[in-house]
């Protein structure tokens, strides 16, 4: 009688998994692609003004994750990755949308409860999405904010525009020391570094625009102290 060594059968049923998780993993980075793309351009209509073209990408972008946090509720090894990055990017670009119109940042509950359509359970978690990882997805896009909080300033700095430059550096010293109280994470830990470099480039144009803007007011003020052309002065005989 022949004796089989091994399950044949357990193996097949192995193959199907391997099969199956390789074709939801290519619907998601096709999805990300999508979602991760279009994110990106809402960031760059706000940056040209463009407000409501970026709203409108912004809700394209949204409507691709339904989609993928059904298969990433099926298979949830794929959160990581693809699927974190366009979340990130989005929640970057509506923070950022929110901080041009308002010049505050929208909280975690406001920004991310309508993306994952769904309420949290008493523990906290959504769609199986644990409140660490949606807080980590939220802390990627506040310091990515940053970094167009940053292009903000250079644009308003080359328009001399001392006040904006001054709220844009105010709101990332906000954002850094609320940042630095938090207890050391993984995306703190990749990202951190940002944030400072961020800060420290608002504050040289802030002070190089300060220094200009002294330099005009002194040039001013000497200038209003001489003598009109043309008016006439007295000479002692």
């Amino acid at each position: 009688e022949k004796i089989s060594r091994v399950d044949i059968n357990e193996f097949d049923v192995m193959r199907l998994r391997y099969e199956e998780f390789d074709a939801a993993r290519e619907v998601v980075i096709k999805g990300c692609r999508e979602g991760q793309k279009l994110s990106k351009l809402a960031i760059y209509s706000i940056h040209r003004g463009q407000m409501d073209q970026s709203m409108k990408q912004m809700k394209q972008a949204a409507s691709t994750v339904p989609a993928m946090m059904n298969i990433i509720n099926k298979h949830p090894a794929l959160r990581e990755g693809s699927f974190n990055n366009v979340l990130e990017e989005w929640c970057e670009a509506n923070l950022f949308f929110h901080f041009v119109q308002t010049q505050t940042v929208i909280g975690i509950e406001t920004l991310l409860d309508p993306i994952f359509n769904q309420n949290s359970t008493t523990d906290g978690d959504v769609n199986n999405y644990k409140v660490e990882d949606v807080v980590s997805v939220y802390l990627g896009g506040l310091v990515d904010l940053t970094g167009e909080i940053g292009r903000l300033a250079v644009a308003a700095g080359t328009k001399r525009d001392l006040i904006k430059v001054k709220q844009c550096h105010e709101a990332t010293c906000v954002i850094s020391t609320l940042l630095s109280s938090l207890p050391p994470s993984q995306t703190l830990k990749k990202k951190g570094n940002a944030v400072s470099t961020n800060l420290r480039k608002m504050g040289q144009i802030l002070y190089e625009l300060s220094l200009a803007q002294r330099g005009r007011l002194r040039a001013s003020v000497d200038t209003s102290q001489e003598p009109e052309v043309g008016a006439s002065t007295k000479h002692e005989d």
